[in-house]
This record gives C-alpha cells, sequence and structure tokens, in this order.
C-alpha cells in the first residue's frame, strides 16, 4: 500500500475524512479485495482499542506501525492458526491506532457472496447474501452488514436527523453529530443513539430485537410507544418482545463475533457453540446425537477458517463431518470424560 493511502485510511480510522477522501477510499477499496481485506482486518483491531486503553498508556504511532505491518505481512501469508484466548492481550496490544468514531451495533442473523447497492426512491440501498461487507454513509458513519441483511438510508440525511432502516444484522459505527440524532428502524423497534457504541439484533418475523451497548447509552422504545422508552448503559443487553421491553447484563461473549472473528467457548453446551458457528459462517450444522447438544466445549478461535474450526470442534468429541454444500452433519460422537 503506498503511504498516501495509509495516511487515508489513518484518517478515516480516527473519524476525520472529508467526503473527497471517503470518495477516494470507497475507489481504493472495490479496486481489490486484498485492499478491502486490510481495511476490514484494520477495523476488527479497532473494536479492541477502547478496552485496551483502559488499561494501559500506549505509544499510538509505534502501535500504528505495528499494525499496518502485521496487517500486510497478513495478505501475504493465508495461513491459518488456532490462538488460545491468553494472546488476546496481545492482540489488544497490536489493535491500538489514531481515533475512534462513535458506534452502534445491529444484529439479525446474517454474511455475503455479493453486494447489491441501488437507488429507490431517494434511499440507497445495500444488501449481503452470503458474506459481510460495509459501506459508508453520508455523514462518514460506517454501517457493517452480517449475512442476508438489507440497509437502507437517504442518499443525503437532512438537516435534522440522520435515519437508518435495517432488516438483519449489523454493526454501525456512527460519527457524532449533537444537532442530528441518529435512528435506527428495525422492525418495530426504534433506536436512538444517546452516547457512543451498541449493537442491535432484530430477528425478523419474530418480532424480537436485542441491543447490546459496549460504550455510551442508548434508547429503545416500540415504533407507537415513544414515551415508554428505556435505557440502555454499556455491558446490558436491552430486548423488546412485541411490546414489552426488559434490561440485563450481558453473558454473551459471542456477541459481535460475526464481525470481530473472534469466538471464545467456555465450557460451552454444543447446542450454543452451532448457533454461533451458524451465525458467523453462515453455515446449517445439525448433530444426529441429540443427546450432544449438551456436552461441554471449550476453545477460543481468532479469524479461522470454518473448515479449521469444525475440525476442532468433530475431534473434541470424536465426531464424523459430513457436508453437503452449506449443511454439515456432525455424526457419532462420544463425551467428554
Amino acid at each position: 500500500m503506498k503511504n498516501s493511502y495509509w495516511i487515508l485510511v489513518s484518517k478515516y480510522l480516527a473519524g476525520e475524512c472529508t467526503e473527497a477522501e471517503l470518495e477516494r477510499l470507497n475507489s481504493w477499496i472495490e479496486k481489490s479485495n486484498n485492499n478491502r481485506l486490510l481495511l476490514n482486518n484494520l477495523l476488527k483491531d479497532r473494536e479492541l482499542i477502547d478496552k485496551y486503553k483502559k488499561m494501559k498508556s500506549v505509544d499510538v504511532d509505534k502501535a500504528w506501525n505495528n499494525v499496518s505491518t502485521r496487517i500486510v505481512a497478513a495478505s501475504k501469508d493465508k495461513a491459518i492458526t488456532m490462538k488460545p484466548a491468553r494472546n488476546l492481550n496481545y492482540r489488544l496490544r497490536l489493535a491500538v491506532t489514531a481515533g475512534i468514531a462513535a458506534s452502534i451495533l445491529i444484529l439479525t442473523g446474517l454474511f455475503f457472496i455479493y453486494k447489491s447497492s441501488q437507488t429507490v426512491s431517494g434511499l440507497k440501498t445495500v444488501h449481503t447474501s452470503n458474506n459481510t461487507t460495509f459501506v459508508s454513509l453520508p455523514d462518514g458513519s460506517v454501517i457493517y452488514l452480517n449475512r442476508n441483511s438489507t440497509a437502507s438510508w437517504p442518499k443525503a440525511f437532512s438537516s435534522e436527523k440522520r435515519e437508518v432502516i435495517l432488516d438483519g444484522e449489523a454493526f454501525f459505527e456512527v460519527t457524532p453529530d449533537r444537532n442530528r440524532p441518529f435512528l435506527v428502524k428495525a422492525g418495530k423497534a426504534r433506536v436512538v443513539v444517546v452516547g457512543t457504541s451498541f449493537s442491535v439484533n432484530e430477528n425478523s418475523g419474530k418480532n424480537n430485537v436485542r441491543i447490546f451497548v459496549e460504550t455510551g447509552k442508548v434508547k429503545l422504545y416500540h415504533r407507537n410507544e415513544k414515551s415508554k422508552s428505556i435505557l440502555i448503559e454499556p455491558g446490558y443487553i436491552g430486548q423488546m418482545k412485541r411490546n414489552t421491553s426488559a434490561i440485563q447484563k450481558n453473558t454473551d461473549k459471542n456477541i459481535i463475533a460475526w464481525k470481530t472473528g473472534i469466538i471464545i467457548f467456555d465450557n460451552t453446551r454444543l447446542s450454543e457453540v452451532l448457533r454461533v458457528l451458524e451465525n458467523v459462517y453462515g453455515k446449517e450444522i445439525t448433530v444426529k446425537n441429540k443427546e450432544a447438544l449438551n456436552w461441554p466445549l471449550s476453545g477460543s478461535f481468532d479469524n479461522q477458517s470454518f473448515e479449521s474450526v469444525i475440525r476442532v470442534v468433530a475431534e473434541a468429541h470424536q465426531f464424523k463431518i459430513e457436508q453437503h454444500g452449506d449443511k454439515i452433519v456432525l455424526s457419532g460422537g462420544v463425551p467428554e470424560k
């Protein structure tokens, strides 16, 4: 990558790009899958910045050089390795970059093979099929779409508000603007940004929306009952089922694993393991021995291929793997002693 593009990416990560620079960055991304991969990996690393900054002060310039060097090397070396959970702090050290924009997460269950983008009735619409993608909004905010998801927004936000319609799962990095609230419409739920980062999980057709807040605060309410909004704070999940809302502490370590690629299982029931893998990799996984769904599994994976992960799961309980396209069947198996 040319130095000029490193500077451009650095400004983008710091939330300092102009409209012209964003267009230039988007053009660069579209030129090559490697360019997209590089930026996606940097964005994944940046998620860990806030967590690490709470631990200790760092040399930002040195950290940025480490990140850029590692990503360039990774693009040349396609080998996949399994990393234990104890190595996550090392990843945190490499993740520090120049700055962070406010962010939101909107989840629902989706990844993509292609991205379709079109403009209909003044709205820009992006749809994913079998993989993930990300797009820039008019205000510099960014949407990461998971598999089988659709996001729509105006070609230009108004002077009073910024509004996005979501069907599926996505992660939003929102550029702060006190004069223009950022509103996400997900099914019958409405999510308003009050602070910085959060996730929303909208299960289409189930009238069920889940919001996880990482930092800052968000408001959740039913579209017909704005006066009954609930305030969700960091570390908590807000859930709306039909017209009822509730808040609870988050215990799901893999709530945004589809985006980060980091998966952690700690004595986790196999039924939950398979649910996470299905969401992250877009595969349908079944087990012939239904008793096995209660068997525990421990391990961590850092951006590994589905093939390597499912082999580890199979070997842990001596399953045989049968694959039919995107459908995986685990047969046989024995519980751990």
